[in-house]
């Protein structure tokens, strides 16, 4: 089933609103920015390996840990965050979990410069809602398989990756 473009559009900034009213009433922050880029590629292209929940919860909590950690450990200057930003996309390229939205992690994280509990929470905890609320949608909504079945979906499979 072809869903409109119009369509999806709109199930794009719906499903970041209502990952955004979820949080009220848990008091839990669940939305980063990147989770509206995150959310345009899974409605857009679920079947690309950068769209598949490995990548999505992996991208996004490596980011994020490597934002942290250079946060934390190196402070806030343009080399740690820089660092940050070259280590997210390393270990994403590394772990098989490329999931180019998620870069943006080490930069939220340098711009707000949270605790430790920012992995927990929006991070974690709002990227599993995250991936709950694009599978429903596929489900039954835009009729497509997601995740992708396929090999073909593997990110070592993605155009530029090596073998």
């Amino acid at each position: 089933m072809r869903t409109h473009p119009l369509a999806r559009c709109v199930a794009i900034g719906g499903l970041v609103g209502l990952l955004a009213a979820l949080a009220g009433p848990s008091h839990t922050p669940l939305l980063l920015s990147s989770f509206g880029a995150s959310t345009f590629l899974v409605v857009s292209d679920p079947h690309h390996p950068f769209a598949q929940p490995k990548a999505l919860v992996g991208g996004h909590l490596l980011s994020t840990v490597m934002g942290l950690a250079c946060l934390h450990t190196l402070g806030t200057g343009f080399a740690s965050l820089g660092l940050a930003v070259a280590l997210a996309v390393g270990l994403m390229m590394l772990t098989k979990t490329v999931h180019p939205p998620a870069a943006g992690n080490p930069i939220l994280v340098f711009t707000l410069a949270p605790s430790w509990s920012f992995l927990w929470a929006p991070a974690g905890v709002g990227v599993v809602v995250l991936l709950g609320l694009l599978w429903a949608y596929h489900r039954w909504v835009s009729g497509q398989p997601y995740p992708a079945l396929s090999s073909a979906a593997s990110p070592a499979s993605a155009p530029g990756a090596k073998p």
